[in-house]
């Protein structure tokens, strides 16, 4: 690497595009889902993941003219995705299952995902994927009053430091901020986690379906008044700090650096794309001097001297393992998913070459991963003066999969080069020192931003929000929810937080699965069917054979005056109907007009079929349920259904109002040899008719 430049304050500041999050609908329904179920109350972090890649970006035809209108630099940041996938729930369930992936040889946190076979590719290879945190905190007022950048430093600092061989100042620092990432941080995966790590501070409303989130993407950064500057080109002064790559190679040596980098990924379909790679060009004579000045000239295809370009995972130990004249010629590239127009790109049409020099002084920002890449430059490989760094920007990345391995060919790799918008930068690299923030240093807003009393190191990244501005960003899923599973979320929640904070062993699934019949549609019936909604039973028969009349309604809080009109409607029907209305359609309930059989009743002989039948269905209704409630207004109704709830050993509630007295209880559906007394087992006078 040459020696700094002299005039290197003269030189343009880099600027970066910081990367913004984009959540998916179904991560933030999964969260709510994790955090009701499993999290509960506690606010400690958890592991996510996320995903990034080259995104599409749209051409607009038009004219010379235009070309010429559109020429400055427009730039798309590059996008965060997270969706369900994101969220591995099983990483965070319970410390049996945290020992098992600690005593596993594999690194759990950056291994992909593997089908049981071998042949089979489960990972998106054609992704970069990342590895961060995410906090719920219960409060919104947790949420505006905890310190950001102290969060930010306390979790994420200690990873970059690591990856970057600084040695941590104090214990103190390790207290909270090292669990992201093991100590292993020369390998490939451990450094691509730290460099592209990100945290998320959220709130989630769950009666509101609301979401109030933050993401941040640390990166270490220099000093204020240290900013990293591009430097002049090292061998041709013609070429701008920042040039496309066809201009200061040619197409040919794009295609060779394409080439590589698939073949890169051919070697390792089984792991993502690699965020950061060493590149390395092949000479046809060895020992060649010239080589690093022609891959850095504007030269034709034909006069090329190398013939191919080998590329390398990023690490340390790759690193150190090239010989010292590859480490001379090396460069280092990252996959920069910005979107944006680069000022040269119409350079062919325009033959004004005041113009042309305007447009080479015109620097377009660049990805927000070179932060971290400059940083570990500096402070773990001990680089410094100027140093070649390539954006990588290819049209498309796709997904390689093992069945086309064997049918792959130069033109898979190649056909993306034709496209291809990648960037030379010549970077000037800080002293180590400027990475050092002074004491009491404060940010543009005046906020102490190294409140980290353990390292003079800092990093920022808090993503700003959709007004460009800093601050937290807000989803609303309400409108993507149906008002049935609003419904049943909303009920959900009341219950579970009765569980988490009175009643622990209440076994809610238990409680969902019960089949309930009612005996009964009136007055007991209606409030006892409300009372087990509220307490998520979902499955309900009603058994009764009255209408619904127009003293009911007041009474009988299923019911309105619709329900009265034209004779009025079965009570049972009307009832099943009604907690449905109520509840949605995930409530299973029905009606079955049918009457009981009472002692001291009669029935003539063209009735006993019908109440054969009725007998009949009250069996199998009282057989397919697993809890009876006999709520029927007069004594003898109770008779045959005790009778034949007994017989068939199933739990059954009582309940009865009288003028000045009231009973509830509980018989059948307990164990052997402890049976409980029934409604009529202290009664001396048998049941008659009472009407």
């Amino acid at each position: 690497m040459s020696s700094p430049n002299s005039n290197a304050n003269a030189n343009p500041i880099i600027k970066y595009v910081p990367f913004q999050s984009k959540s998916d609908p179904s991560f933030w329904m999964k969260l709510g889902d994790h955090k009701l179920n499993t999290l509960r109350l506690t606010q400690d972090p958890i592991d996510i993941q996320g995903t990034f890649t080259i995104q599409s970006t749209i051409t607009h035809r038009g004219t010379h003219e235009d070309s010429k209108l559109s020429s400055s630099a427009s730039c798309f940041p590059g996008r965060m995705r997270f969706d369900q996938d994101s969220i591995d729930i099983s990483s965070s369930i319970t410390s049996e299952q945290e020992d098992d992936i600690n005593s596993s040889n594999t690194d759990t946190t950056i291994q992909p995902n593997k089908s049981n076979n071998n042949n089979t590719v489960s990972v998106s290879n054609e992704n970069v994927i990342t590895h961060g945190k995410i906090q719920i905190l219960n409060t919104l007022e947790s949420f505006k009053t905890i310190n950001k950048n102290e969060l930010l430093n306390k979790y994420c600092l200690g990873n970059l430091l690591k990856a970057c061989g600084v040695d941590l100042l104090s214990e103190e620092f390790l207290e909270d901020g090292s669990g992201m990432m093991d100590d292993t941080t020369t390998s490939t995966t451990s450094i691509q986690a730290a460099l592209t790590a990100f945290y998320c501070l959220c709130h989630l409303d769950l009666k509101s379906h609301k979401v109030l989130y933050w993401f941040a993407f640390p990166v270490l950064t220099p000093a204020p008044g240290k900013s990293i500057r591009y430097s002049s080109s090292k061998n041709d002064s013609t070429l701008p700090p920042q040039c496309s790559l066809k201009r200061a190679w040619g197409e040919t040596k794009v295609r060779h650096l394409h080439e590589a980098v698939h073949q890169l990924r051919l070697e390792n379909i089984q792991i993502p794309h690699p965020a950061f790679f060493i590149i390395v060009p092949q000479s046809q004579q060895d020992g060649h001097d010239d080589d690093d000045h022609d891959i850095n000239n504007n030269t034709n295809d034909s006069d090329n001297t190398f013939t191919s370009l080998k590329c390398l995972h990023f690490s340390f130990q790759n690193y150190e393992n090239l010989s010292e004249g590859e480490k001379e010629k090396c460069m280092f590239a990252f996959l920069d998913i910005t979107s944006n127009t680069l000022p040269e790109q119409h350079e062919h049409d325009n033959d004004n070459e005041e113009e042309e020099k305007n447009k080479d002084t015109e620097q377009i920002p660049v990805g927000w991963t070179l932060r971290n890449l400059i940083a570990y430059l500096v402070l773990k490989l001990n680089l410094d003066g100027d140093i070649s760094i390539i954006s990588y920007r290819p049209s498309v990345i796709r997904r390689i999969e093992q069945e086309s391995i064997a049918m792959t060919s130069t033109t898979t790799s190649t056909s993306t080069g034709v496209n291809d918008s990648s960037i030379l930068l010549q970077v000037q690299l800080p002293p180590k020192d400027d990475y050092k923030w002074p004491k009491n240093s404060a940010t543009k807003g005046g906020e102490n931003n190294n409140n980290n009393k353990s390292t003079p190191y800092t990093c920022v990244g808090w993503e700003l929000n959709a007004r460009s501005k800093p601050g937290p960003r807000s989803v609303n899923l309400a409108p993507l929810l149906s008002p049935a599973h609003l419904a049943q979320q909303a009920t959900d929640l009341n219950l579970k937080l009765m569980k988490w904070r009175m009643i622990p062993n209440l076994d809610l699934q238990r409680l969902s699965n019960t089949r309930v019949l009612l005996l009964g549609s009136g007055t007991l019936g209606c409030s006892v069917a409300r009372t087990l909604l509220g307490w998520g039973v979902r499955h309900f028969d009603f058994v009764d054979n009255g209408k619904v009349s127009y003293s009911n309604p007041v009474r009988q809080n299923l019911f309105d005056l619709v329900d009265c009109e034209r004779g009025g409607k079965d009570k049972a029907i009307a009832a099943a109907e009604a907690l449905k209305r109520i509840a949605g359609p995930t409530i299973d309930s029905k009606g079955h007009v049918l009457t009981i059989p009472m002692p001291g009743h009669a029935f003539g002989e063209k009735e006993v079929d019908s109440v054969k039948d009725d007998v009949r269905k009250m069996q199998q209704l009282i057989d397919e349920s697993d809890v009876v409630f006999l709520l029927t207004d007069t004594r003898e109704s109770r008779w045959l259904p005790t009778v034949m709830a007994r017989a068939s050993n199933k739990m059954m509630i009582n309940a009865a109002l009288g003028l000045d007295s009231w009973l509830v209880m509980r018989h059948g559906g307990n164990v052997p040899n402890n049976r409980l007394g029934c409604y009529f087992c202290n009664d001396v006078v048998a049941p008659e008719n009472s009407t």
